[in-house]
């Protein structure tokens, strides 16, 4: 009876796929690299963006100058290179 009361437009019926126009084909990981969606990149652009992060952490410089969106695989990558050349802490561990 609850029912009744709601306003129809709160009635609707989820969209089905055959309702609408056809979903946009998938597309892969180099093309989403071109700029389009996330950022994935192939292994060759993995590669060369964790040597693009390792040479600017030996340059000394700062992790912002990351050239990579936020949201992208490559930017991980370019961190990753980035961490390599921080210097290991030469301070043992204490145990409280």
């Amino acid at each position: 009876m609850a029912d009744s009361l709601r306003p129809s437009s709160s009635r609707r019926r989820p969209a089905r796929r055959s309702d609408g126009p056809p979903a946009p084909a998938r597309t892969s990981p180099t093309s989403r690299a071109s700029g389009r969606g996330r950022s994935v990149g192939t292994r060759e652009d993995i590669v060369k963006a964790v040597t693009a992060g390792r040479e600017a952490g030996e340059r000394g410089e700062a992790p912002t100058v990351c050239p990579y969106p936020r949201a992208s695989t490559l930017r991980t990558a370019w961190i990753r290179g980035y961490a390599e050349t921080r210097p290991v802490s030469t301070q043992p561990a204490t145990a409280d």
